[in-house]
């Protein structure tokens, strides 16, 4: 029918005028945001936190989150989460568990949309079983995407 051929071309013209901007959730970012780290486990510690700041004076709306750690055995156990503070809240956000290249790999990789404060810490966390991956020392590597904007200013007299 015409009527769908009108609608596919009205996409058309919509997205053309936005090839090469950011586009996060429909809407453009203006300032587009990653950070990448590691993590470093010590022998016998199951775990540990990277964390970076977010810029003052901007809310970051946070994406995309990937992680991994390569374990020492391939029945081993991870588990990882992202904590972020939104409107003066922490709060523990766990990922899935999938598999890497290596049957030894643990990955997390996946869309969210999850929202941190200006100024507050984002934090990653990966752990590790207690069993024999914990008794090496061990890296692990996350990155996290998203988009700045402007932090919103609250009327004063409100919490």
């Amino acid at each position: 029918m015409n009527h769908h051929k009108w609608q596919g071309s009205l996409l058309v013209c919509l997205f053309l005028p936005m090839a090469g901007q950011a586009v996060a959730h429909g809407v453009e970012c203006g300032h587009p945001f990653q950070y990448a780290g590691t993590v470093n486990l010590a022998a016998g510690n199951s775990g540990s936190v990277g964390e970076f700041t977010v810029p003052a004076g901007q809310r970051l709306q946070i994406e995309y989150v990937s992680a991994g750690i390569r374990l020492s055995t391939a029945d081993g156990i991870a588990a990882f989460s992202v904590g972020t503070t939104a409107h003066g809240v922490f709060a523990w956000h766990p990922l899935p568990i999938l598999r890497g290249y290596a049957a030894v790999d643990r990955l997390t990789s996946g869309v969210v949309l999850l929202y941190a404060d200006a100024g507050s810490l984002v934090k990653l966390e990966i752990n590790r079983g207690s069993g024999g991956s914990a008794a090496q020392a061990g890296i692990g590597q996350f990155a996290v995407s998203g988009c700045l904007y402007p932090q919103e200013k609250r009327p004063s007299g409100r919490g």
